[in-house]
């Protein structure tokens, strides 16, 4: 007879594990595949996000009619995206008249918001175009109010009663630019207005600010304008 062991629990696991032991003993150990060397790695892909094509300024600003060069505005540079320039326009070269259009940025004075050349000179009449597809170049004006000229009392009336006005010279700054190109011709141009510097009669509803006294300043006129950018227009 075969004597039973006293714990066959302990030896029922050496059973077990033994044969596992020398089955791997007899296979090997198991290896472990190379690491793959940096040049042996694909290449990473990099997707570039689609963009959709920027759109096309157009040749020429939109015009109400023939007349119109209110478009050639953004020539000037006061909207985002800087000095737009026109390349269907006229082209600034040869001798001759090169017609103009002028702009006054932003309102100068209680009694300026852009109408700031007197109407006193025939011959800067002359330089405008008579069809806006002609216009070559564009002035761009700057207008401040200077030093103090006089006192013009107190009005009656307007939007605001008893309203205290001042008479201030106008200090401008004129820009210049090819408005096909949108390239300067001049800039930095200053001329104090010599025009309308008398205390107006009536102070209209127009000219009277929410509050304080309406300051007034000079035009430049006509001659001014002549004198100072004839060279490059005629």
């Amino acid at each position: 007879m075969i004597p039973v062991p006293s714990r066959p629990l302990r030896r029922g696991r050496w059973v077990t594990v033994l044969p596992l032991l020398a089955l791997v003993a007899a296979c090997g150990a198991p290896t472990r595949a190379p690491a793959s060397s940096p040049s042996s790695l694909p290449a990473p892909v990099v997707t570039t996000p689609a963009t959709s094509p920027s759109p096309t300024p157009p040749a020429l600003p939109h015009a109400y009619d023939d007349t119109d060069v209110s478009g050639y505005r953004p020539v000037c540079g006061e909207y985002a995206g800087g000095r737009r320039a026109y390349p269907g326009a006229a082209a600034y070269a040869g001798r001759g008249l090169h017609p103009i259009a002028f702009f006054g940025l932003g309102k100068i004075s209680d009694w300026n918001s852009g109408l700031f050349i007197s109407a006193d000179d025939s011959r800067v009449d002359t330089w405008y175009a008579k069809d806006y597809r002609d216009l070559q170049l564009v002035a761009c004006v700057r207008g401040a109010v200077g030093k103090k000229i006089r006192s013009c009392g107190t009005y009656l009336g307007g939007s605001r009663a008893n309203t205290r006005a001042e008479m201030h010279w106008g200090e401008y700054t004129l820009d210049v630019y090819q408005a096909r190109t949108a390239k300067p011709v001049v800039t930095g141009l200053h001329l104090r207005g010599r025009g309308k510097s008398k205390c107006p009669v009536i102070l209209s509803g127009a000219d009277v600010p929410d509050s304080g006294v309406a300051k007034l300043i000079t035009d430049l006129t006509g001659a001014q304008v002549a004198q100072a950018l004839g060279k490059y227009v005629e």
